[in-house]
């Protein structure tokens, strides 16, 4: 953009130089406005970060008018949905659960067991050393 901008800025002095030195050709101009294109494309391929970032403007660029958004998609297997909370969520209940997830429970086992061991332990240790239990059984029959 600041090529771009030195080139439009430099072309009525360009003019003027031409029109005082008594050039009629407007070659010198054509090679100045071929130069001011070429190098900062050269600069721009000179590594990958900038030709991702080339492709990326050019994307928008190419849909921005369109209406279409595009997005990269990716796997569902590179990251685990977020557990959703509910409106008047019990914060021991979801410190549990959140801890029962990061420790590998599925999010929906994880918060039965945290509801129902939370139910007689109010202290997070012991709540979650209940739920581990009710868990532990469940993730073992679905695995034979």
């Amino acid at each position: 953009m600041k090529f771009s901008l030195t080139f439009l800025a430099g072309i009525p002095l360009g003019i003027g130089i031409e029109h005082f030195a008594g050039i009629n050709s407007g070659a010198p101009l054509f090679f100045a406005g071929v130069l001011a294109v070429v190098v900062p494309v050269i600069a721009l391929l000179s590594s990958k970060r900038r030709v991702r970032a080339l492709a990326r403007c050019l994307n928008a660029v190419a849909t921005s008018d369109s209406g279409i958004a595009t997005r990269r998609t990716v796997s569902s297997s590179s990251f685990r949905k977020p557990v959703s909370l509910p409106p008047n969520a019990d914060s021991l209940v979801e410190d549990v659960v959140s801890a029962l997830v990061n420790a590998g429970a599925r999010p929906s086992v994880a918060r039965k067991a945290a509801m129902e061991a939370s139910q007689l332990n109010r202290d997070f240790e012991s709540a979650y050393r209940r739920s581990l239990q009710i868990v532990a059984p469940r993730s073992a029959r679905k695995s034979n």
